[in-house]
């Protein structure tokens, strides 16, 4: 079977798997395309008897879908979770903030002029 032909079959496959899916067909996402792909994994699919010359074939298939506009190119970046609680301070922004001539240990502490506290 030819590419075209291939792409144009994979693409009303996924029309139609959309319908059985509980997802809003107009904003499918990546992780959509990856749950089609592995979903035709399983059926042992004849759309995925293609070469796909060393690439990944989900790949080669989202590629398809994106270039189509079958599917959202915006995917939200995973946030990295809040720490909860106070700030913890970098004990070297404290001492760089403190006045010249400061005890290191905070108590207000001046050296004299031969560097003897």
């Amino acid at each position: 079977m030819r590419r075209d032909q291939l792409k144009s079959q994979v693409l009303q496959e996924w029309q139609r798997w959309l319908q059985t899916q509980p997802i809003d067909p107009r904003r499918p996402t990546d992780r959509d395309t990856l749950r089609f792909f592995c979903e035709l994994q399983d059926r042992g699919s004849p759309l995925l008897d293609f070469r796909s010359g060393g690439r990944d074939k989900w790949q080669i298939i989202r590629a398809w879908l994106l270039s189509e506009e079958r599917v959202s190119k915006a995917v939200a970046p995973a946030r990295p979770p809040r720490r909860r609680g106070r700030p913890r301070s970098n004990p070297r922004v404290a001492q760089a903030s403190k006045p010249p001539g400061t005890h290191p240990t905070g108590r207000g502490q001046r050296s004299d002029s031969n560097g003897h506290d």
